[in-house]
């Protein structure tokens, strides 16, 4: 039972934006729980509210004209222009979040679905590779012991 909610609040914990799974299921992994079942779920979580996002684009796209620039937005916008959807998928979801990103990418007029699928590989991509640095540094630090959920 602890398992299961340590998951589903690992869940909750991944749907955040700029927490997202890039950084909740490195979070886990620290807690001593399993990497796998830690990335899917942490992926799942992040992937139902980017897709709500996406469905929901429109809307927050009309909501984001009549606020203000902001100096994170003019970022992206500078992004897309320079590196396209590709680069902004690789480099959003470290810097900004991946909602953010989809975001700015459907208001540019980008495929919903293109960008759903870009945004989701950018995501999974940085879970993979901070989760990965995590337990290198639990194994050079020899830190296992200090693992909270030994088993999870």
């Amino acid at each position: 039972m602890d398992q299961l909610v340590f998951y589903f609040a690992l869940m909750l914990l991944a749907s955040i934006p700029w927490i997202e799974a890039s950084f909740a299921v490195p979070i886990a992994i620290l807690t001593g729980a399993n990497p796998v079942i830690s990335f899917i779920v942490g992926m799942f979580g992040n992937i139902v509210t980017l897709l709500l996002a996406v469905v929901f684009a429109s809307q927050i796209k009309e909501w984001l004209n009549k606020r203000k620039r902001t100096k994170s937005t003019k970022r992206v916008t500078n992004t897309f222009e320079k590196y396209g959807l590709v680069g902004a998928a690789l480099l959003g979801p470290i810097l900004l979040g991946s909602h953010i990103v989809a975001i700015i990418a459907i208001s540019m007029n980008i495929p919903k679905w293109q960008t759903f699928i870009y945004v989701s590989l950018g995501t999974a991509l940085w879970a993979i590779v901070l989760s990965v640095l995590v337990q290198f540094g639990i194994d050079l630090f020899g830190l296992e012991n200090m693992r909270l959920l030994d088993g999870a």
